[in-house]
């Protein structure tokens, strides 16, 4: 037997060997068996991290779990504060933290803490499903081999230090997917030396920007970076740096320079390779602005113009900009106008969920609008559901006609999900035009 197929066949029952033993592993410090709920050091006498017995603290499941396991967090609020000062540490285990409900009822709370977690390791650890909330410096470091998925990072009402962040990112391969970042100081996400993936999230409510990144490499893709202060991206680094931005709108920005930050929509500076594709920045401030870097622009809606192939300067539409929805509305110049040559990663999805290329070639920005005008006349009414109806109950629907535009929700059929999501803009003028 040659040497490389042993290898092979070792680290095929290593595989096995890790997704056998893998065990779910309880924390719930509210369970029936527990005779102090909500009292970390008042538990459950056979608390042995099962289903029936669950820890009181995450730092227990952590302390008992091995690679494969899944730590599952009931819903409610789990503090961190009575046991790591400088945030919880999770390294050298190939584990999943993961909230029970999701992120909407499951909180991790680090208030009186500097940090809420701690991560990296040779591993894989992904954290997903939670609510992060407090730390008054840092939601999340980082280091290395990370997935933070389907995450909230809140600020909170801890007074938060100088230059907090949501999360930091000091290494390499780290994954944020789907998660929001939100209000939790000076910076949505940090950078340093780091390479990093941010697929489907929002960066919001930030006081100085909204990604700033040192000496990195990222993709970031199908992401909504608004009303961070002065500036949205911050891209800085050095000639081996290689940033790609695609599918993004980066809008709402301006007001006074902060610690420094000049009011930017995509700064870019260093020895950095920057690509921007497919992308919206609108603001009130300079759009796009580089110094040093190699940047390209191309097939994006750029507030003022941007020199670049397939780059355009038209209001773009969103269905409520005033009130924080950047959805495309129907006719808008974005829709269908990104780069024609533009293949989706397999499974790349715009920040809904939804299809990347919906009507056969790729809208600009982070939102993949559906079209529900039939008749094109500014109005979706009577005319519009008229024809809609002309495609009821019909199935095989796909990319690019998808029955007619009928099937909206995308899932192959035209029924009543459709049919809700038509009326969803009933009345409503799909022309407007106006600059909100």
């Amino acid at each position: 037997m040659s040497l490389k197929k042993f290898l092979f066949i070792v680290s095929l029952f290593l595989i096995i060997g890790l997704v056998s033993h893998a065990v779910t592993i309880y924390v719930d410090d509210d369970a029936p068996g527990d005779p102090g709920p909500g009292d970390v050091y008042l538990s459950d006498p056979f608390e042995d991290g099962s289903e029936e017995h669950p820890y009181d603290a995450i730092n227990e499941a952590i302390l008992y779990a091995v690679d494969g396991d899944i730590v599952l967090l009931a819903e409610g609020t789990h503090s961190l504060s009575h046991w790591y000062p400088t945030g919880l540490v999770i390294s050298n285990k190939a584990i999943t933290v993961r909230g029970q409900s999701g992120a909407e009822n499951c909180v991790v709370d680090a208030t009186g803490l500097e940090r809420c977690f701690v991560i990296g390791s040779n591993f894989p650890i992904t954290i997903e499903g939670l609510t992060i909330t407090g730390a008054s410096s840092v939601g999340i470091v980082a280091t290395q081999n990370v997935i933070i998925k389907n995450c909230r990072i809140l600020g909170g009402s801890e007074q938060k230090l100088p230059l907090s962040r949501g999360i930091q990112v000091s290494g390499n391969n780290v994954q944020i997917l789907g998660t929001s970042v939100e209000s939790f100081g000076d910076w949505g996400i940090w950078s340093y030396r780091g390479a990093f993936l941010i697929d489907r999230c929002t960066i919001r409510g930030h006081i100085q920007q909204g990604i700033h990144t040192e000496e990195s490499s990222a993709v970031i893709r199908n992401t909504l970076v608004y009303e961070n202060g002065p500036l949205g991206l911050s891209l800085n680094g050095a000639v081996q740096d290689t940033i790609l931005v695609t599918n993004c709108t980066v809008a709402g920005h301006g007001g006074d320079s902060v610690g420094g930050s000049v009011p930017t929509g995509l700064a870019v500076s260093g020895s950095v390779f920057v690509v921007v594709e497919n992308s919206i920045f609108w603001n009130d401030v300079l759009e796009i602005a580089s110094t040093g870097a190699t940047l390209t622009v191309r097939y994006c809606n750029v507030r003022g113009g941007f020199t670049g192939v397939g780059n355009i300067d038209t209001w773009p539409m969103f269905a409520d900009q005033t009130g924080g929805d950047y959805h495309l509305l129907e006719h808008s110049p974005s829709q269908n106008t990104g780069n024609p040559d533009f293949i989706p990663s397999v499974d790349e999805m715009d920040i809904d969920n939804q299809p990347r290329v919906i009507y056969g070639r790729v809208d600009m920005g982070c939102d993949e609008a559906v079209y529900r005008d039939y008749s094109d006349d500014g109005v979706i009414d009577m005319e519009d559901l008229i024809l809609f109806s002309g495609h009821w109950m019909e199935t095989g629907c796909h990319e690019p006609d998808w029955c007619g535009l009928a099937d909206l929700s995308l899932d192959g059929r035209v029924g009543l999900e459709d049919w809700t999501i038509l009326i969803e803009r009933w009345l409503v003028d799909t022309s407007l035009s106006i600059e909100q």
